[in-house]
C-alpha cells in the first residue's frame, strides 16, 4: 500500500501539474521513511523481537478487576496491562489480574511525601512495595496458588509538575528529582531488571499548562519545563522510561501537537545521552469534565480521537499507553463531586471508545510500523474533492502497520475537511473497518470495489479507517449478505453498522 492517486479530472493540464507536485512529495516522504521513520526506538522489543510490554494498557485501580462485570469488559477489550497503585486494598485485584494474564505496572506516589520532603518515609514506602509486589515478593509467596506476575514497571507519578508542592522555595522539579533518586536506589537495589517510568507531567499545546509554563508562586511547571528541570538536577540517570500525560481536552491528539511532543521527548533524552522508551500513563478524552466544562466531545468523537492517538503513538514508537479509565470518575471537592466522564465502560457496556480500542487490539496486537504514507501532510489540491468549495485544509495521516497473522493494516484519517482519494492495495481484496463497521467489510476485484490496477476509493474524514490485507471467507460471506443479499429478507448488518 504505497501511493495515493487523484481521481482523473477533465482538465488534464491541471491534473499534470498536481500529479507532478504529488509525485515529488511522495518520493521525498519515501526517502525519509527509509532513513528514519521505520527504525524503532530502543527498548521496545526483547532479543527475540517481541514487545517487552503491550502498547495497549488501561489506567485504573487494580481493585476494579475484582468486580466481575469490569473484569469481563477489560478482558473482552483485550487489555493485558493496567497501571494501578500497589497497596493492600488493591491486592485482591492484583491477584485477579494475575489469574487472568493481566500485568500490573505499579504506581508509587511521591507527592504526599514531597510536601514535607520526607525522603526517609518515601524510601521506606518504596522499600516495602518492591519486596511485596516485585519478583519473589511476599504477595506471590503468600498466594502460591496464583501464577506470579510480579511488577516489572514502576511508575513514579502524581503529575508532579502541577500537584507536587514542596516546602519553602523548592520547585517541583528539584523535589521530584530527589524522590526519584531514592526510588531508583530502592527499586534497582532489589531488582536490577526492573524498569522505572518517570516524570508524568500533564499538559500539551492544546491544554493547560502549556509545555513551557512556569509559575514559581503557585509551583506549577509545564511538561517541558519540568522535565528539563529534573534533568538539570541529575534525574536522567535515575529512570528507564519517560512518561507524560498528554491530555488535549476537546482536541484530537495530533491537532494538539502530540507528534511534536514525542519528537521533543526523544531529542531531550538524546541531549542527555540516549533515547528512552516513552509511556503515556494517563491519556483519554472526557465527554464532560465538571461544571466549567460540561461538554468536551461526543462519545463517537472520543472513540475517533482515541484511535487517532493510539495510531499516532504507534507510528512514533511509544512503548505503552494506559488509557483512562474503567469508569467515569467523581473527584471530591468541598461540598460536591467533580464529574469526569472518561469511562471506557458504562452500564456494563463498552462505550464506542472501548469498542475501537478492542478493534485495534484485534487487528494490530503488535502494531509495528511498516510504512509512513503521509505524516500529517496537507494534501490540498491532490485530493479528489467531494465539494465544489475550494479548500486545502486536509492534513492526511496514513500509516501501515504489521497486523495479526502477518497481515498489513493501513490506518488513515484527516484532521481537516473530508475528501476522496484512491489508495493502492496489495492483492485483489482487503477488509475495511471503522467504528461503525467493527465487523469489517470487503473491498475486492470480484465485486468491483478494487480496480484492475489495485486501487480502492476511500472517503477520508476524521473517522479513522483501518484497511487490512487479511480477508476470510466468513468476512466475504458477511459482506455479500450485507451489500447484495440474494433475498432481501435474509439481509444482515455488519457488526457495528446498525448499533
Amino acid at each position: 500500500m504505497a501511493s495515493v492517486r487523484q481521481e482523473r479530472g477533465s482538465d488534464m493540464k491541471r491534473w499534470t501539474t498536481v500529479a507532478a507536485i504529488l509525485m515529488v512529495s511522495v518520493f521525498a516522504g519515501s526517502q525519509l521513511v527509509a532513513q528514519t521513520a521505520l527504525s524503532e526506538p530502543p527498548g521496545l522489543r526483547d532479543e527475540d523481537g517481541k514487545r517487552v510490554v503491550s502498547l495497549y494498557g488501561l489506567y485504573c485501580w487494580a481493585s476494579d478487576l475484582a468486580n466481575p462485570d469490569y473484569l469481563d469488559l477489560v478482558k473482552a477489550t483485550g487489555f493485558k496491562l493496567i497501571g494501578s497503585p500497589v497497596r493492600a486494598d488493591e491486592e485482591p485485584g492484583i491477584l485477579v489480574g494475575a489469574r487472568n494474564g493481566i500485568e500490573v505496572a505499579g504506581i508509587l506516589g511521591f507527592n504526599r511525601y514531597g510536601r514535607t520532603m520526607d525522603l526517609d518515609g518515601f524510601r521506606k514506602y518504596v522499600h516495602g512495595a518492591v519486596r511485596r509486589y516485585g519478583p519473589g515478593g511476599s504477595l506471590w509467596k503468600d498466594h502460591a496458588d496464583v501464577p506470579a506476575m510480579p511488577v516489572r514497571f514502576w511508575i513514579i507519578w502524581g503529575e508532579p509538575g502541577t500537584a507536587l508542592k514542596p516546602p519553602g522555595d523548592m520547585m517541583p522539579d528539584e523535589a521530584y528529582a530527589k524522590g526519584l533518586k531514592v526510588a531508583h536506589e530502592e527499586i534497582k537495589g532489589y531488582d536490577k531488571t526492573a524498569k522505572i517510568v518517570a516524570m508524568s507531567p500533564i499538559g500539551t499545546f492544546g491544554s493547560l499548562p502549556s509545555p513551557e509554563y512556569v509559575d514559581k508562586k503557585r509551583k506549577i511547571m509545564g511538561a517541558y519545563a519540568f522535565i528539563r528541570g529534573v534533568h538539570k538536577h541529575g534525574g536522567f540517570a535515575w529512570y528507564d522510561c519517560i512518561d507524560i500525560h498528554p491530555f488535549s481536552q476537546s482536541l484530537p491528539s495530533e491537532t494538539a501537537g502530540l507528534g511534536a511532543m514525542i519528537t521533543w521527548l526523544k531529542e531531550e533524552c538524546r541531549r542527555h545521552g540516549q533515547e528512552k522508551p516513552i509511556w503515556f500513563t494517563e491519556i483519554g478524552f472526557a465527554l464532560s469534565y465538571g461544571p466549567r466544562t460540561p461538554f468536551n466531545c461526543t462519545k463517537d468523537q472520543a472513540a475517533d480521537y482515541m484511535a487517532r492517538c493510539l495510531a499516532l503513538s504507534a507510528r512514533h514508537g511509544v512503548q505503552a499507553l494506559t488509557l483512562t479509565y474503567v469508569n467515569d470518575q467523581y473527584s471530591p471537592r468541598k461540598g460536591w463531586y467533580l464529574y469526569k466522564a472518561y469511562g471506557l465502560y458504562k452500564n456494563r457496556k463498552m462505550r464506542p471508545a472501548a469498542k475501537i480500542v478492542k478493534l485495534m487490539i484485534d487487528l494490530m496486537p503488535d502494531p509495528k510500523l511498516l510504512e509512513v504514507i503521509s505524516d500529517g501532510a496537507n494534501v490540498g489540491d491532490a485530493a479528489y474533492r467531494s465539494s465544489d468549495r475550494p479548500y486545502a485544509d486536509s492534513p492526511l495521516h496514513a500509516y501501515t502497520f504489521r497486523g495479526r497473522n502477518s497481515s498489513k493494516v493501513t490506518v488513515l484519517w484527516t484532521e481537516g475537511r473530508p475528501f476522496m482519494y484512491r489508495l493502492k492495495v496489495a492483492g485483489d481484496r482487503v477488509a475495511m473497518y471503522n467504528r461503525e463497521l467493527l465487523g469489517g467489510i470487503v473491498y475486492s476485484k470480484a465485486n468491483g470495489s478494487v480496480s484492475d490496477d489495485g486501487l480502492i476509493k476511500v472517503p477520508v474524514s476524521g473517522v479513522p479507517m483501518f484497511i487490512s490485507t487479511e480477508v476470510t471467507p466468513e468476512l466475504e460471506a458477511a459482506t455479500r449478505l450485507y451489500l447484495g443479499p440474494e433475498d432481501y429478507k435474509k439481509w444482515k448488518p455488519i457488526e457495528g453498522a446498525e448499533d
